[in-house]
């Protein structure tokens, strides 16, 4: 079962959601929309959130992250490669 981090405003974890392609620096938006959404109005007006959920919240949003930037600086090597045979 794969966990993924939603963009609804709760910033729930919806098991077996689809993943995103990432290709590119615009596809880090959906990651910081997410982070800001997670409990927003909880944050916003200083009321009490629970710490065992925000701690498995953020443990798989930076697993998320960082299989985005895997999966960006992997599309960069392979444009730079495919430039390079290309001249």
């Amino acid at each position: 079962m794969s966990r993924v981090l939603s963009g609804s405003r709760t910033g729930s974890i919806q098991p077996d959601a689809p993943r995103p392609s990432i290709l590119s620096k615009d596809c880090l938006r959906p990651f910081i929309e997410a982070a800001l959404a997670y409990q927003a109005t909880a944050f916003d007006e200083d009321e009490p959130i629970d710490g065992g959920d925000l701690l498995e919240w953020f443990a798989l949003w930076r697993v998320a992250a960082r299989e985005a930037l895997v999966a960006m600086d992997n599309a960069g090597r392979r444009t730079a490669q495919s430039q390079e045979q290309c001249q």
